[in-house]
Order: C-alpha cells, then structure tokens, then sequence
C-alpha cells in the first residue's frame, strides 16, 4: 500500500466503499513495508505490516504463515481477500488451521498473464480449486479460466471502480496533450509509445506527450526519448496521487500495454471525456472502448498503428469531440455503489 498502482488503489477503494456496512468489520494487511500508504484508507479501517525481518526463504515462508495464521486468530477474521493470487502461497496453507476462514482470490491481471511469478498458472489453479471465490475483472477471464483449469471455487467477474464522477466540465478542444498512465514496467509499453511517438511528432511536433508513473523501465526509456530526438515533446511527469487536472488538460488519452487486466486508467480518462486509443490487447480494453464509438483499437503491439490511429484524432478535431461526447458509456457498472454491492453480496454468498 506504500507504492500508488491500480491494485493498490482499487484496494483502499473497495475498502473505504465497504468499511461502513454495520456487519462488516475491515483490516488491510501488508505483507511488508512501513505503515505509510499511497492512497488514504479511511479512518474505520485496521491497517498493519505483516512483518519486515530479513529471514532466509524457507523460514521466511513459514514464519510468513505462521504470522497470517496469529492475524487471523487475534482479530477473528472470517474472510481473507487475497489481492494478488500469488499471496495463495501463504494464504492457501491456512485452509487446515483455520477450517472456517473463507479465501477470496482477487486476480488484477489478464488471465494469462503470469509475470515474474513462475508458480502463478499453479497457484491460480490451486486458489480455483481450494478457495472460497476467485474475482476476475473481465467475463473472457471467467471463460478462459473454466476452460483451463475446471474450478471447483465460485469464479465471478467484478469489475474495477472508477474513482472518478464522470466529468461535467467541457472537452478540452483546443489541448494538444496525450496522457498516459502506468507504472513503468515492461508490460506497460511505454517504450511502445515512444516508438509511437516518434511518428506522430514528426507530423505534429506541436503536440505534447505526458508519461505520469515510475518504476524499473524508466531509466531506460528516457535513453530512448532522448536517442529519438523526443525530449521536447515526451515529458515523464512522476507518480502523482490524483491524476483529475492531467484529464481534464488532456486532448487524448493513449494506453500502449502489452498486456492489460481491466485497465482502469482507461475508465478515468473516459470519466472526464477523453476519447481514448490502445492496443487491443486480452481483455480489458475492449470492454471499455466501443471501437469507432468513442476511441480506437489497434492492433496489439503495432506501433505504426498506433501512430496511426492518434493522427487521425489529433487531424479530425470534430470526430475527437463526437468520441468525447460518448466517451462516459458504460461507466455507471463501474461506479462505487454498484461494484461495492456486488462485493458484498459475495461476501454474503460465502460466510
């Protein structure tokens, strides 16, 4: 909870939506780190550190268990949100100790994504077939997940909140700023929109591009700005804990992921009119962008398409402005009220 990111963020947003349901009691447990956190978790929530000590791994897994098993006895916790499914290593050993806990999964990545973790396709099946529930953020994951591992859990989808009202203020028509939003890893394609970039800017060196977000990738990307000659037109603007003025200021809103779970910064551009292109890539994207409607899908990983699909917004202001005018489709599923309920009638289902 001390770094900002969409699993994070939708983390304290469910949080704070459901901490004051009169038969809910709610704890936020980090594995490690200090009790700062990105984004404020309101004042009814508990919030800890499992624990910090350097142990080798083996002893660390164990005391890691053990250390769940002591936070779960001490404050009678009745259902275990595990928010990456990856934390079924140490959740999972608990089902014996704890027979009456219930283990919900909450899997923030496409379904066939398993990242740095080599145990994660293991560990899905094993949380499919031992937990309590399993959430996913699209149907296609449901559907692929049946069709791979049988589960044997309750398996949903619930889509992210959108932490954003949809916007009442205009399109800003007259911007000539791109946005993108992520953190800087290389599943997030950043270095993808430079490529991009390199095209648009070449035609329409006037515009400006915002990267907003850290991590490993950056370094290197800004090697790749420079190489490029972009340095004038890409600016890296830092994580910044609320992101409504970069929308508003914006003219389009660009996602250049590899790979994309839910996507929810496309859902907080679209909450401030932003017509939106990205890479069509599984699944998320094309359950938030009617394509032709209000935004534009692209061939996963074509950055000559890309370049392609911002030119013909950036040199068709009036179709920019039709997408902005569609641009909030579909938000209302995603507001706080409606996918905090759906959890909650999860929560009743299991207990």
């Amino acid at each position: 909870m001390t770094l900002g990111g969409g699993t994070q963020h939708m983390t304290q947003m469910l949080a704070n939506a459901l901490c004051h349901q009169p038969e809910l009691r709610i704890f936020v447990l980090g594995k490690s780190g200090d009790h700062s956190v990105f984004y404020p978790l309101d004042e009814a929530i508990t919030y800890s550190i499992l624990d910090n000590a350097p142990y080798r791994q083996v002893i660390s897994w164990l005391k890691d268990v053990w250390l769940l098993s002591q936070y779960v006895r001490r404050h009678d916790i009745h259902i275990l949100v595990n928010v990456d499914v990856s934390l079924g290593t140490f959740s999972l050993p608990l089902k014996g100790l704890h027979p009456r806990l219930k283990q919900v999964f909450w899997d923030h990545f496409h379904s066939g994504y398993n990242g740095a973790c080599k145990r994660m396709e293991s560990l899905r099946k094993q949380a499919l077939h031992h937990g309590n529930a399993y959430v996913t953020l699209t149907p296609q994951d449901v559907d692929a997940l049946k069709e791979r591992h049988a589960p044997r859990t309750r398996l949903l989808s619930i889509p992210n909140i959108v932490p954003y009202a949809v916007s009442s203020l205009p399109y800003a028509s007259d911007s000539k700023t791109l946005v993108t939003v992520g953190n800087m890893l290389p599943e997030k394609g950043f270095d993808l929109a430079v490529e991009a970039a390199a095209i648009v800017f070449k035609a329409h060196p006037d515009w400006r591009w915002e990267f907003y977000g850290n991590g490993t990738e950056q370094r290197r990307l800004r090697a790749q700005v420079a190489r490029l000659g972009l340095k004038q037109n890409i600016r890296f603007m830092g994580r910044v804990p609320d992101l409504a003025e970069a929308y508003r200021r914006a003219a389009l809103y660009v996602l250049p992921s590899r790979t994309e779970g839910f996507g929810l910064v496309l859902a907080e551009a679209k909450a401030f009119n932003l017509p939106v292109v990205a890479f069509d890539v599984p699944y998320g994207p094309r359950n938030l962008i009617q394509d032709g409607v209000n935004g534009l899908l692209v061939q996963p990983l074509d950055t000559q398409g890309l370049a392609n699909a911002i030119l013909a917004l950036i040199e068709n202001p009036a179709r920019r402005l039709a997408f902005s005018q569609k641009a909030a489709m579909g938000l209302e599923e995603l507001s706080t009220s409606r996918v905090a309920a759906r959890w909650s009638d999860l929560f009743k289902e299991i207990a």
